[in-house]
């Protein structure tokens, strides 16, 4: 084996070795708007839907022994036009497509 041989595969070994710490690298990363990442805008859109409900009280008639009792319940209704316009809805529409692979791996509010 000659010297130039050698060198051959040494740089072949090198850019491969290059390949592959980059993928690795660059596969643990989410892509980042405005300094956050997509898991940390998750998670502030799933706080903003929060911010966004509205209780609302509506009243059921129950019955017992012979006089009729209101049961409370509470229903929600949302806000969607505040909520499609928060920031972190926003800046998901931002990132688009690059996003969409975290959706099922962001992690859940505290």
């Amino acid at each position: 084996m000659g010297l130039l041989s050698l060198l051959i595969y040494s740089r072949l070994l090198l850019s491969l070795l290059i390949c592959l710490l980059v993928t690795t690298w660059q596969r643990g990363r989410q892509p980042v708007w405005q300094r956050k990442t997509v898991g940390e805008w998750l998670v502030e859109l799933r706080k903003a839907r929060l911010r966004h409900r509205q209780p609302v009280p509506f009243y059921l008639p129950f019955p017992s022994r012979g006089a009729t009792n209101l049961l409370t319940q509470i229903a929600y209704t949302e806000d969607i036009n505040g909520f499609l316009h928060n920031p972190a809805a926003e800046a998901l529409r931002a990132l688009g497509t690059k996003a969409v692979q975290y959706l099922d791996t962001a992690p859940l509010p505290v």
